[in-house]
This record gives structure tokens, sequence and C-alpha cells, in this order.
């Protein structure tokens, strides 16, 4: 008896769970109709001959697609693309056409992530030997010591200058003040023993440094010059 009289209960709440629902669809597509006078563009519903706002029931269903995630979208879509009503139509309509937004996007994040990395790739055979890397934030450029060089950093090893990062910031530092004093103070050196690496929030700011710099260093004598007042790092 007592299981019966629960079958009844659930019954009876899911009913007014249902009812509940359809009442507030209701209410919702409510607040769009037209009252026959209107000039605003409508569609109308054949069910019932009432006429509805077209452009502010179309800007309706593109936010809630916009708030749905994608298994939500395909999963309704597959649900109601078989409804042949005019509410489901527009509704797989808005449906169609935000997955279609999605897709584009991400095709094309996907194309500018690609020019990128094109862009980054020959910027790195520019400035060979240092490298460009792009940063959430700015970019930074780098490049590996003991290679490049040298013999301009053992013209004063009896100084204690063995090529080091911290060497390269020397050298850099000389460079930016004679030759591009316009970039004191916007670049910042995080030069370790086996690494040279300069960062810069300003992209072009930091372009317009490693170009010129790369210039400098393949012009042995200006190197030299240059070199010859740099600071050994304490």
């Amino acid at each position: 008896m007592i299981w019966i009289i629960g079958a009844a209960l659930i019954l009876v709440i899911f009913v007014a769970v249902i009812t509940g629902v359809k009442r507030n669809a209701s209410n919702a597509i409510a607040r769009f109709e037209l009252p026959l006078d209107s000039d605003k563009e409508f569609f109308e519903d054949p069910a019932t001959g009432k006429r509805y706002d077209k452009k502010a029931y179309e800007q309706y269903l593109d936010s809630l697609g916009r708030h749905m995630q994608d298994a939500q979208l395909r999963a309704l879509l597959n649900q109601r693309s078989e409804k042949t009503d005019i509410w489901n139509r527009m509704l797989c309509d808005a449906l169609r056409a935000e997955i279609e937004r999605r897709l584009a996007e991400q095709n094309r994040d996907a194309d500018e992530e690609d020019e990128n990395l094109e862009e980054e790739a020959d910027i790195n055979d520019e400035i060979a030997p240092f490298f460009w890397v792009d940063q959430e934030t700015g970019a930074s450029v780098g490049l590996e010591t003991g290679n490049y060089l040298q013999d301009v950093f053992a013209s004063r090893a009896d100084e204690g200058f063995t090529g080091s990062g911290y060497d390269w910031n020397s050298l850099a530092r000389v460079f930016i003040q004679e030759e591009k004093s316009g970039l004191r103070g916007k670049l910042q050196f995080d030069s370790q023993e086996d690494l040279f690496s300069v960062y810069c929030k300003n992209t072009s700011a930091l372009g317009e440094f490693i170009y010129a710099f790369r210039e400098a260093c393949e012009d042995h004598d200006k190197i030299l010059d240059l070199f010859s007042r740099a600071k050994k790092p304490e």
C-alpha cells in the first residue's frame, strides 16, 4: 500500500514539473508576441496564427546558444532536429549557426597561431644565432653563450670576461647607451651564465634592439670598439 502511495506521489510531482516547464516556456515565448497593428518584422506560428517579433526572438535564440557548451548544443540539436514546427526549426537554425560560428572561430585561431609561428620562424632566421620567443605579454630574445663572438670576449680575458650571459649584458648595455639611447629603460635583462636573455613588453622595441644589435655584432671592428667600454659585471 505504501509503495502505491509513493508511486502516485512521484507521478504527481512529475506532472507538476512538466506542467511548470511548459508554462515557463509559454511565458518566455509570450513576451515576443506582437499586436496585429505592429510594423515590426515578424514570423507567424501556423498553429495559432499569432505573430512574434522575429529580430528579438532570433537575438534570444542567439544568446541562448552562446551560453551553451558544445556538448549541450549538439545534444539539443540532435533532439530537436526532426521536429517540424516553427519553434523547433528556428531553434535548430540558431544552434547550427552557433556551431558554425565556433568552428569558424577555432579555424581563425588556428590560422593566427600558424601565422605567428611563421613570423617567429622568419625572425629567427634573420637574427640567428639569437632567437626570438613570444611570451604571453611581450617577447624575449636569447642566445646560448660559448660560441658566438668568443674571440671578442677573449680580447679581455685577462679582466675576467668569458662570454657568459652576464658579459653579453655588459656589451648590450654599451650598445644601447651609444647606439639606441631611446631604448634605455625599456629592456629587461634576465641572463644566466650560459644564456643571454632580454625581455620587453613592447615587441616593436625589442625588434628594434635585436636587429640593430645583431648588425653591430656582425661588424667585427665595431663590436670590438663597443666591447672595449663594457664594464665587467661584479
